[in-house]
């Protein structure tokens, strides 16, 4: 079984882009990757499947687009800013810090859209 799980990210009303989103399954082990487009949106692909299997997760972003042969941009300022990465807030980027979370239902599952904020 799986939910399909689309949606957007924005920081401060504005999409982020040039970002890949995580969705983190804490009791099994599972890990998905999904780009995030030019308006923030994203649709997450579990193999050939479209969407995830049913469960709760953790969510976090991460600098960089994942299977594109960009560099994933962790570390300096210097290198954000020569890729035009996005700002990320620290807090998104990791499983013990990020406050997002989803909960995905088999089947059709409505937009999950995370507003971010700087503060």
């Amino acid at each position: 079984p799986i939910g399909k799980v689309t949606g957007r990210v924005t920081l401060d009303g504005e999409p982020i882009r040039g970002a890949s989103i995580v969705f983190h399954q804490p009791q099994t082990g599972v890990a998905v990757t999904g780009n995030l487009a030019e308006d923030g949106a994203f649709q997450v692909r579990t193999g050939q499947h479209d969407g995830l299997p049913p469960g709760e997760y953790v969510v976090t972003l991460s600098p960089g687009i994942i299977g594109t042969g960009d560099p994933m941009l962790v570390g300096s300022d210097d290198a954000k800013k020569k890729f035009d990465a996005p700002v990320i807030p620290d807090a998104f980027q990791t499983v013990e810090s990020t406050p997002l979370r989803a909960t995905v239902e088999q089947g059709a599952n409505p937009p999950y859209v995370f507003e971010l904020a700087t503060e």
